[in-house]
């Protein structure tokens, strides 16, 4: 579970998060963080439910230029927070990103070496990005891998990206059970 965060008008404190792997311990982090000098209430809004879009795009701008982005985006994650804006992602980005950096470490090889051997393989739609990602890492172009996936050349850019964007994350994932994924960030996906 979660621990709760406390909101207050000067500053942002954050969860105490005592996960092992974690890239900086907070008090390394923190002190560089862009969001220390910001109304809290921008990236943790109170008495409403979730941000309005325009608070969540403000508290990302000011994400993408923080130095800390990857720490904060790390005890997010590994802390599966379920309120804010933290690391520039909201909580339902953290989930898709979390989702899919595990399924890049559970899914796809076997199809993506199916079709490395010529073979007509159907894949399931969960599985798509992986093994776009395992084709890609495998020197297949984006033409070659729409005909043998039977997509279009947009499709196949779409899931590398995807793919790649939970690459770039997927050290900051811990690895799950299949069965525990279900469990992940409160069962959405």
């Amino acid at each position: 579970m979660p621990t709760a965060v406390r909101r207050t008008a000067r500053s942002r404190q954050f969860p105490s998060a005592h996960q092992p792997g974690r890239i900086l311990p907070e008090h390394e982090w923190l002190p560089s963080a862009s969001c220390r000098v910001v109304d809290p209430e921008l990236f943790f809004p109170s008495g409403r439910e979730t941000a309005s879009r325009a608070d969540e795009e403000a508290a990302k701008r000011i994400c993408r230029g923080c130095p800390v982005r990857e720490p904060c985006l790390a005890v997010a994650i590994r802390g599966q927070e379920q309120i804010g804006v933290w690391g520039g992602m909201t909580t339902a980005e953290r989930r898709r990103l979390a989702v899919e950096a595990r399924r890049l470490q559970t899914l796809g090889q076997e199809e993506a070496g199916r079709l490395l051997a010529g073979e007509a393989v159907p894949v399931a739609a969960t599985s798509r990005p992986a093994v776009v990602f395992h084709l890609v890492s495998a020197g297949w172009q984006e033409a070659a891998i729409a005909d043998a996936m039977g997509l279009s050349p947009d499709s196949v850019r779409t899931l590398r990206n995807t793919a790649e964007n939970a690459a770039a994350f997927r050290h900051l994932v811990p690895a799950v059970d299949e069965e525990d994924e279900a469990e992940s960030f409160g069962a959405a996906a």
